[in-house]
């Protein structure tokens, strides 16, 4: 499909679950949208600050980039080794008192899971990740507001926010100027799409899967060409939405329906964990199949306790097999989890 590419603001190379990466062509129309929307939700204001320690290939580092300079405001620009030492994040906060900080959930569970004090003046966003109960609990103890945010790379940066009031009502918001959002077939649950002018052109010299993803759909606004983002999501009864996870998320085993990030958010629950993922293994040999996880504790912590805490969260057929705790988890360069890392990993801790 020949694009012209003077429309497009930047390309954002996303691997997503499959590892191939896929150029995101994103046009200057969407990045205009999505900023003067940020500016208002979550907000940021003239004078204001924001601090920019996002590799540049993860595209929230647009937002920390081009943002301040819409509204006038502050670039405090970290040092790459920021994003690896929490000690060094923790005295350049200090310092700079930045209004707005950016990050995944899991630099926020590094950081907090190394005793950071938090920044009392500071509005922390959070995205990229699922964000649970647990570590919403935590960063509304340290920061002036909470926010969540929701969107892929294919709707531009982010595509809604919702102020996180309490632990126990994590919404993933209204959508963002420029962004409309709905549920495949209009239903109550299911696959989140994703409209309107910030939506990208598709992917670089990639048409057969531009044409899969980027489909024409039934939406409140009438048929609109839409995202299909591949995440899950339902409506509660007062409105609000609900994120249920990834639609490849969602696995059987031995006759069982399991939701990986159910797994996850159970073993974050278990005392002393502070961060999990939990993969899949050898999903073709049924006699072999299993869940495997991988989890964060604190010093003194040992598999064992964590299979006794999770017998009173998990019934035995959505337990992992095996259990290994680690000093940290492998990590891309977006900040979050590289479940194709922990994927690959063998398989020799104990049972």
């Amino acid at each position: 499909m020949a694009r012209d590419l003077r429309d497009v603001a930047y390309v954002m190379y996303t691997s997503g679950s499959t590892g191939r990466p896929k150029g995101v062509l994103v046009p200057h129309v969407a990045l205009l949208d999505r900023l003067a929307g940020l500016a208002g939700v979550p907000g940021l204001r003239a004078g204001e600050s924001i601090m920019a320690m996002t590799a540049l290939s993860f595209d929230i580092s647009m937002a920390e980039l081009l943002l301040p300079l819409t509204v006038g405001g502050r670039l405090i620009a970290a040092p790459a080794r920021t994003r690896l030492n929490p000690g060094s994040f923790g005295r350049l906060v200090d310092e700079y008192r930045p209004d707005v900080i950016q990050a995944t959930p899991s630099f926020w569970r590094l950081v907090l899971a190394l005793d950071w004090s938090g920044s009392p003046v500071s509005r922390l966003w959070c995205g990229g990740e699922s964000l649970t109960s647990s570590l919403a609990r935590n960063l509304l103890s340290a920061g002036k507001e909470v926010w969540n945010l929701y969107g892929p790379t294919e709707a531009t940066i982010w595509a809604t926010a919702e102020r996180v009031l309490s632990p126990e009502n994590i919404s993933l918001g209204k959508p963002l100027a420029g962004t409309g959002l709905c549920l495949a077939g209009m239903a109550s649950e299911g696959e989140i799409l994703l409209y309107g002018t910030g939506l990208a052109l598709g992917y670089l010299d990639r048409d057969e899967i531009t044409r899969d993803r980027f489909r024409e759909a039934e939406t409140p606004d009438g048929p609109r060409l839409c995202y299909y983002t591949g995440d899950r999501a339902r409506y509660r009864p007062d409105g609000s939405l609900e994120f249920l996870g990834r639609t490849d998320s969602q696995i059987k085993l031995h006759g069982h329906r399991v939701e990986l990030g159910e797994v996850e958010a159970a073993l974050e629950r278990c005392p002393g964990v502070s961060e999990a993922a939990v993969v899949l293994r050898d999903a073709d040999d049924p006699d072999r199949v299993h869940l495997a996880a991988f989890v964060v504790a604190e010093p003194g912590i040992v598999t064992r306790d964590v299979r006794r805490s999770l017998a009173d969260l998990l019934p035995a057929s959505m337990r992992p097999t095996r259990i290994s705790i680690e000093a940290a988890l492998p990590r891309t360069v977006a900040g979050k989890v590289d479940r194709v890392r922990l994927a690959g990993r063998g398989v020799n801790f104990p049972a």
